[in-house]
């Protein structure tokens, strides 16, 4: 059983899912402000930045699904080693 299953035993309390959701949101947001980049926007409530979109296809931190995230930030984190490397074989 993974910690996600073991955290939602019980989860029958509207409480414990309000709080569940409220964890998800906040770390969404600290993912968002903490990316990397400067060309993120969220004056209209949005978690969206202008780079990804760039870089990557659009990228709303606040919607995109998680696993979906997880491989961007994969996929960035790998270009950036690539360029990284090819600027030390210059």
């Amino acid at each position: 059983m993974a910690d996600y299953e073991r955290y939602l035993i019980g989860s029958e309390h509207p409480q414990r899912i309000v709080a569940l959701a409220r964890e998800i949101f906040t770390l969404r947001k600290m993912l968002w402000l903490n990316h990397g980049h400067k060309g993120m926007y969220g004056d209209d409530g949005e978690m969206q930045c202008s780079e990804c979109m760039h870089e990557l296809g659009f990228w709303d931190w606040k919607r995109t699904p998680i696993e979906e995230i997880e491989s961007k930030i994969a996929k960035a984190n790998l270009k950036k080693l690539a360029n990284k490397s090819l600027k030390n074989d210059a």
